[in-house]
């Protein structure tokens, strides 16, 4: 349950929660908790979080170098997910280690972790081989091989992986099986086929009408065109906890079969340009990010106003400047007016820049 502690104007800990919880308000609108404020305008100290990053501060022991946002109690940080963690004061509270700034500062973030690939990437192309579409003379594993696959663990973006785990689940048959099950079908069986599913065979008819073929044979094209629409639907409606243990069943088979599945982090690249790798432990993160801290540091945001700002934004000083600008923090709404005021005014400046570069070269 998310615990909202508010005392002296910054959240000190949950024993707060229980010393003024029943606390009178002083005055209509005036706060139960902290003199002189109106309700609502508490301030308290917030971190957010997903379920996997809490599975991953389990693990490592501890939360590296959190990014931390100083919100009123009536406008609570949105987004970043739903796990709500409330800080001390002390975690804020501006000294040589600690800074606290004016604005979203763009402070840098956790490195991506994931296995190396190249740890892995061998055994999972054996594992995947048996699920190869026989339509593409094994090109699907060699892409695989080729291209990797999303660091992110967007594992399912990948046809083959999505084939597997459809396969696995029983829902379809692998491209083989499937291809041995159309075996002696005519082309205009295949095309009655492919139409009864919804394929535009348009094409199909054509070419079959002049007496044609496509390179790889107009029966293959059908065949797979049908198999992957088979495929599609049947990832459509798959459950979404079949889809998110994925990782986690494949992980393991790479594991059985050999591969290094220990996640890491990019570390820059050797004197020779090799890629350079870390252990994801809360030491290295540390470390890392500690290297690169500092404001407008964050490496998605690495240009326009956000970035600017984040730059040229001022330190609070003390504690009682960050409460003495607690009317600083103003809703979504209000942010966006200012933010499009001030993008209309980039874009004037940048059109006046042009006009004049115009000029000068005239």
């Amino acid at each position: 349950m998310s615990r909202r502690v508010i005392a002296e104007g910054i959240s000190d800990g949950v024993t707060d929660l229980i010393k003024y919880f029943n606390k009178p308000a002083r005055a209509v609108g005036e706060s139960a908790y902290v003199p002189n404020v109106q309700s609502g305008n508490e301030l308290f100290v917030q971190h957010n979080l997903r379920q996997g990053s809490l599975e991953d501060i389990a693990r490592r022991g501890g939360l590296p170098v959190p990014s931390i946002a100083i919100n009123k109690l009536n406008q609570p940080l949105q987004g970043f997910g739903d796990i709500r963690l409330i800080g001390d004061k002390g975690l804020i509270s501006p000294s040589g280690n600690t800074h606290a700034y004016k604005s979203d500062a763009y402070t840098t973030r956790v490195p991506e972790v994931a296995p190396v690939e190249s740890n892995y990437i061998n055994e999972l192309s054996d594992i995947l081989k048996p699920y190869s579409s026989p339509y593409s003379n094994g090109n699907d594993v060699q892409r695989i091989i080729d291209n990797g696959i999303d660091s992110s663990g967007h594992w399912l973006d990948k046809p083959l992986l999505r084939q597997k785990l459809l396969v696995d689940q029983g829902k379809i048959k692998t491209a083989t099986d499937f291809d041995k099950s159309l075996s002696g079908k005519s082309i205009d069986e295949l095309i009655q086929m492919a139409d009864a599913q919804g394929i535009d065979v348009g094409r199909f008819k054509e070419i079959q009408s002049q007496g044609k073929s496509t390179s790889r044979g107009l029966d293959v094209e059908l065949k797979e065109s049908i198999y992957n629409k088979q495929v599609d639907e049947a990832y459509a409606g798959l459950d979404s906890q079949a889809k998110e243990g994925f990782y986690d069943t494949i992980e393991k088979e790479l594991v059985n079969n050999g591969a290094d599945m220990s996640k890491k982090f990019f570390n820059g690249h050797t004197p020779s340009g090799n890629r350079k790798y870390k252990d994801d432990t809360l030491e290295n993160l540390v470390r890392n990010m500690k290297a690169n801290k500092g404001a407008g540091e964050e490496s998605m945001m690495s240009s326009g106003l956000g970035s600017l700002r984040a730059r040229l934004t001022p330190k609070f000083k003390n504690l009682n400047d960050i409460k003495s600008s607690r009317n600083r923090i103003v809703s979504p709404d209000d942010f966006k007016v200012a933010k499009d005021n001030m993008d209309s005014k980039l874009q004037k400046l940048g059109e006046d820049f042009a006009n004049m570069q115009k000029k000068g070269n005239n």
